[in-house]
């Protein structure tokens, strides 16, 4: 609909990496996915690291699985759908707990309700930990990852006002997350994210390119991994 304004953010000091779909949206935040657990539950020594660590049958029946698919639909973009399937029909078969709703989520293993969980979102864990539940975490490579990204109106009132103040979001604000909550700060620029996930691939959502189909695939994955309607 072209309703969003065109921006040479390079002149505004943003962070290339943060620009997206033609100089239209800026990148804010993230939502990284990682292996969740109770240390009072699991031995750090002793959970799970990796994708293929999951498949393990000792945790047959032990772990949870958020019922929206959004990290294996990440995966797409580095494995590709099919590889992505084998491994959620794998997983499935060790029978995961599903859960909706990663925040409760984060609260509950924090309360040793949940052990583990395969796609916990890493904010909300490092939520929970700051306050001091015995929660902690491994992030698996590759690292699915979705962002925040936000745009000007062309028709806002105020479009100088929201260029200065996505251009410092861009350029300088970014920073701050890494005070407030670093599990939604954005994996560049010298944040504690990037430094988590230093050498391990980034996985996106995919494109249409990638993935023509997205809703039928999501479905695919759910049917896969076993979850009930």
């Amino acid at each position: 609909m072209d309703a969003l304004e065109r921006v040479n953010w390079s002149d505004w000091k943003v962070l290339p990496q943060l620009v997206s779909e033609g100089n239209r949206m800026v990148t804010v935040a993230s939502f990284p996915y990682s292996i969740g657990f109770n240390t009072k539950l699991v031995k750090k020594e002793e959970a799970p690291k990796t994708w293929e660590d999951l498949l393990d049958p000792k945790w047959n029946g032990k772990f949870v699985v958020d019922t929206r698919p959004s990290a294996f639909f990440c995966l797409v973009s580095t494995w590709g759908p099919q590889k992505v399937l084998d491994y959620v029909k794998k997983l499935g078969k060790n029978n995961p707990i599903f859960v909706r709703g990663q925040t409760e989520l984060a609260s509950l293993m924090a309360a040793g309700q949940y052990m583990l969980s395969a796609t916990a979102l890493l904010q909300g864990l490092v939520y929970v930990a700051q306050k001091g539940a015995p929660v902690a975490w491994n992030i698996p490579d590759p690292v699915p990852i979705n962002f925040v990204d936000f745009a000007v109106l062309k028709k806002s009132q105020h479009p100088n006002a929201a260029k200065l103040f996505l251009a410092w979001l861009g350029s300088k604000g970014y920073k701050l997350m890494d005070d407030i909550n670093w599990g939604r700060s954005l994996p560049y620029g010298g944040t504690l994210l990037e430094k988590a996930v230093q050498g391990k691939t980034l996985s996106f959502p995919p494109t249409r390119e990638q993935l023509s189909e997205p809703q039928k695939f999501e479905s695919e994955v759910i049917k896969s991994l076993g979850v009930k309607k």
